[in-house]
């Protein structure tokens, strides 16, 4: 249970230091492993100065509203609240620990914890004398933001915007940066309703994967109009398997500027909220996963009408068949296979005459082969794989079917073969077959 024990402990104001080593010192001994020093900003607002461990880490990126948070209330009135648990639990704004103390010192509060047990051997005096040597070291300073860390983060954020690929692959990479970026245990991506998930797990994993369709489905009918931080689930459960019964802490729901959103969480094993500044970037990456989205969106409809334009090129508008270069393509990347050749040897050949050709010899191809038209009469058939007996016996299938058509001299459609291994390549093959044609 959790343990409140209220005292007045209004300290008189210490010197004032240049840093927080003495604190850093004072801590360590109690066993504590952070401190945090918060000072009023403005109405009813306070902001993180620094201190020591997360209270360093996070100086300038945190700032907590009284409404929200009834035990600092009672800490900035003058009493000084311990918290014991046997489980992290959140202390204030993203803060958790399993013992903490919120002591006023010198006109702020001064919030020291650490893991479990290490506040039952503090008397009041010691936890005074800790938090007075952390308020004189910050009192009357400017908090100083980690501007490296918020530079490469902001630079992150930036290069999400380069193409990485398809919608899916662009979802998936999303998550994974984000991941990165917001140092979350867990982070969702559903770009749409009805959409694939994108999932990031660095950190925690849920219990039933395919709960989550149903979970993000929940989210979307409830989705903020604007970035939503929940530094405790207990206080707005997310449905299961994103529940604090199934591990998660705090999460934050970033909706993208269509009807999806970005969701990432910290889980229990290493249980912590969310700054000022991951507030700032998950704002920004809301923005920047709605633009990529929709710029792999464009880049694949390009990719469509290019590769469209490309096939166009490269098709006979006559019978709709690959062209001779699509043919020579084809026969440089064929290993091995066979090869049957046709030609009507009129150089003027009706159009519906080269559309039956075609027609015949695609009912004589699966779906491996290739049919093409080469030349203005003639007309080639890849058989990938096949032996020279299996091509003899499509030629005189081919040669069967179009009897009954004649050259401009009265001979039949003139039609060859070959194949390997009993020539060396395919397009050996296809020289060779080209000329049995001519020969026929």
């Amino acid at each position: 249970m959790e343990s409140l024990i209220s005292s007045d402990t209004r300290s008189s104001e210490g010197p004032r230091a240049t840093d927080t080593s003495a604190a850093a010192v004072a801590a360590a001994k109690m066993g504590a492993s952070d401190v945090l020093v918060f000072a009023h900003t403005h109405g009813r607002s306070h902001l993180l100065l620094g201190g020591v461990g997360l209270g360093e880490a996070w100086a300038g990126t945190v700032a907590v509203e009284e409404r929200d948070e009834p035990r600092f209330v009672a800490a900035t009135e003058g009493q000084t609240l311990r918290i014991q648990q046997d489980e992290p639990v959140r202390i204030v704004g993203p803060y958790y620990a399993s013992s903490a103390a919120l002591v006023p010192a010198d006109g702020v509060v001064v919030v020291i914890g650490g893991a479990k047990d290490w506040l039952s051997a503090v008397d009041e005096d010691t936890l005074t004398a800790a938090a007075s040597e952390a308020a004189a070291a910050l009192v009357g300073t400017e908090p100083t933001r980690d501007l490296s860390h918020e530079l490469d983060v902001y630079t992150r954020l930036r290069e999400l915007l380069q193409p990485v690929g398809d919608r899916s692959r662009t979802a998936h990479h999303l998550v994974r940066q984000a991941a990165d970026v917001l140092d979350a245990d867990f982070v969702l991506l559903l770009p749409e309703p009805g959409a694939d998930l994108a999932v990031a797990r660095p950190g925690w994993a849920p219990h039933d994967p395919g709960g989550l369709r149903e979970a993000a489905d929940l989210v979307v009918s409830a989705l903020p109009q604007e970035v939503l931080v929940i530094q405790d689930v207990r206080d707005a459960p997310l449905p299961s398997p994103l529940s604090p019964e199934d591990g998660l802490r705090s999460a934050m729901i970033m909706p993208l500027t269509s009807e999806g959103f970005l969701l990432a969480a910290h889980a229990s094993g290493r249980p912590r909220g969310f700054t000022s500044l991951d507030l700032d970037v998950g704002t920004l990456l809301a923005e920047t996963a709605s633009v990529a989205l929709a710029a792999a969106d464009t880049a694949s409809t390009l990719d469509r009408h290019v590769e469209r334009v490309r096939w166009l090129l490269r098709r006979d508008p006559v019978t709709g068949l690959p062209d001779h270069r699509a043919w020579a393509d084809a026969l440089d990347a064929t290993d091995s296979g066979a090869v049957v050749a046709v030609g009507l040897g009129n150089v003027e050949a009706p159009d519906r005459l080269l559309q039956i050709v075609g027609a015949v010899l695609q009912r004589q191809a699966t779906d491996t082969d290739l049919v093409a038209r080469v030349g203005v009469a003639e007309f080639g058939l890849l058989l990938r794989g096949a032996s020279l007996s299996t091509a003899e016996q499509i030629a005189g299938s081919v040669r069967e079917r179009l009897g009954p058509i004649r050259r401009a001299d009265g001979s039949p459609v003139g039609v060859g073969f070959a194949a390997t291994p009993e020539l060396e390549s395919v397009r050996d093959a296809w020289r060779v077959a080209a000329g049995r044609m001519l020969q026929s």
